[in-house]
């Protein structure tokens, strides 16, 4: 039978499959499936749509703008002036840049408290999801990873917040610790953990009696090993995902909070804030809702599209 050979471009000797010596540097040529999978992971990682590059780009400099909003707005966002209340938008005033997205009710740059309000709104959210996501992981693996009584605990605890509306449990928190942004982050932080409790919980379930977890417990390893070790990594691209998405939701939630009274307090600027103050005006001076408005729709949009491109990313399905 004639031998199998592979040819290489660097040599013209080929190599035999059947010879010891040859087998060896044939199978050295071709890479593992580990290495393979990394290959696939960051080809698609690279390989980024035009959607998502325009997204990245949005959120980039919406970020830029947010960190360095003292030096970016053109205007103090606090300042009022009563005899242009209501102005519409003007590119030019006088010898300085005018007021691009108009004045508010009391005479107030719109798109300085746009930036500031951004700053708000999305710090606010930052911080609740990485509360939530603490405390959601931290309760998801402990349940799924211990089973037994603790596991009904946390489940009885996730289905009596799933049934208790989150608007009658931030009015509670009102009324029990008062106004104010650190209040506004704990429970909204308080209320978004379920969420990551439950998608973790279903997948340390299904890690936990792999052959690798197995073999990590017979060699004396401990639960916080494992779940350190094996398990937080084989969960970690879901839960970039995760937090992805669930981001947007976040700030959803903060702005409807603020538009209803009970979020952010002026004279501090929140997106929210600034449509619900504007709703009054929708007829005659249309500029002021609009803006905010239309930021937090743009970030939204921006971060469903990431988070839509990074869960096809790390889908492992999509390497077959």
């Amino acid at each position: 039978m004639a031998e199998k050979e592979l040819k290489i471009d660097e040599g013209d000797k080929p190599l035999s499959l059947n010879g010891g010596a040859s087998k060896e540097a044939a199978v050295s040529v071709l890479p593992p499936s580990a290495t393979v999978a990394k290959i696939s992971l960051w080809k698609r990682i690279l390989d980024i749509p035009l959607s998502v590059r325009l997204c990245l780009i949005i959120i980039i400099i919406m970020a830029f703008a947010a960190v360095f909003a003292p030096w970016v707005v053109p205007y103090d966002p606090n300042v009022t002036n009563i005899m242009e209340r209501n102005a519409p938008p003007s590119l030019i005033k006088g010898e300085r840049i005018g007021h691009l997205f108009g004045i508010d009710q009391l005479g107030r740059d719109i798109l300085s408290r746009c930036v500031y309000g951004l700053r708000v709104s999305v710090g606010i959210s930052l911080v609740c999801m990485v509360i939530g996501s603490l405390v959601g992981v931290t309760l998801g693996v402990i349940s799924g990873l211990l089973g037994g009584w603790v596991d009904r605990i946390v489940a009885i605890l996730v289905d009596f917040q799933l049934a208790v509306p989150y608007i009658l449990m931030v009015l509670l928190g009102i009324i029990a610790f008062g106004f104010g942004i650190p209040v506004l982050v704990g429970l909204i932080g308080f209320i978004r953990w379920k969420t990551h409790t439950r998608l973790i919980r279903g997948q340390v379930l299904s890690i936990r009696e792999s052959p690798f977890v197995e073999a990590a417990r017979a060699l004396g390893g401990s639960n916080f090993q494992i779940a350190i070790r094996h398990i937080l990594p084989n969960i970690a691209s879901m839960l970039i995902v995760l937090l992805t998405m669930n981001f947007p939701r976040i700030l959803l939630l903060e702005s409807s909070l603020s538009f209803l009274g009970i979020g952010v307090q002026p004279p501090t600027a929140s997106l929210g804030r600034m449509v619900g103050e504007g709703r009054n005006y929708m007829a005659s001076a249309w500029w002021i809702v609009i803006p905010p408005s239309g930021f937090i729709v743009l970030i939204t949009l921006c971060m469903q599209i990431i988070g839509d491109w990074l869960r096809d990313v790390f889908d492992v399905r999509l390497e077959r």
